[in-house]
């Protein structure tokens, strides 16, 4: 089974574009520049890029109310859903396979007419017809029926040709392809969580000790000062 997951790409991760990025004026941008829309304004991480047929061509899939998915939407009880949370799990592109067998040609012999020792022909109005006493169709042997009343007549010939029923159908896979809604473990979680919210909460912590240090040395200093 084909599979692709669809990561999101953040400014944490040591990522690069494969091609350079272009601005409105055709001038190379790096990552460290800020992202620009048409109207000027700056746009953040949490914004989709999008190329200049107003197309995506980031990884990341945002969660808003107006985006409809390309493909159905399954979670793990293979049950459809329209709204996934990718804040607590991401979709994985799948390719559900089913394989048709080959179906055979199927056909049988009809009676087009009967050849009579007296010259006639007597050609049937449909299959149905009371004259014919159908033997087996496959291998094309009937008999014709004198009915009651009837002028008895003795065949010397009959004319068939083969029906088709069905036609033949060759075998061929049929494909349904649609995202599967996987749920983040408890692991990836705190990891997301840390990727998230670790920067700033080491930044607090590193002014913190930066404070601890400098109220140290002014304390320091003060009772050097009082020796």
């Amino acid at each position: 089974m084909d599979e692709e997951i669809l990561n999101e790409v953040t400014e944490d991760s040591e990522f690069s574009y494969e091609d350079p990025t272009i601005n409105q004026n055709n001038e190379e941008t790096s990552n460290e520049d800020p992202a620009i829309n048409q109207d000027d304004e700056e746009i953040s991480n949490e914004d989709s890029v999008i190329d200049q047929n107003n197309e995506e061509i980031s990884n990341k899939v945002t969660q808003n109310s107006g985006f409809s998915y390309e493909y159905p939407v399954i979670d793990q009880n293979n049950e459809e859903i329209l709204n996934p949370d990718l804040d607590l799990g991401y979709l994985r592109k799948e390719v559900f396979t089913v394989h048709h067998p080959s179906v055979p040609e199927e056909w049988h012999y009809k009676i087009v007419s009967f050849d009579f020792s007296n010259g006639e022909i007597y050609v049937p109005e449909s299959e149905d017809d009371p004259h014919i006493r159908v033997i087996d169709a496959k291998k094309g042997i009937f008999e014709y029926i004198n009915l009651d009343g009837e002028e008895v007549h003795i065949v010397t010939g009959q004319t068939i040709t083969s029906v088709v029923d069905q036609q033949a159908i060759p075998a061929y896979d049929e494909q349904t392809i649609f995202y599967r809604y996987v749920l983040f473990t408890e692991k990836e979680l705190a990891d997301r969580e840390f990727m998230a919210n670790g920067p700033a909460k080491l930044a607090e912590a590193q002014e913190t000790i930066e404070d601890l240090l400098l109220m140290l040395a002014e304390l320091v200093g003060g009772e050097e000062e009082e020796v």
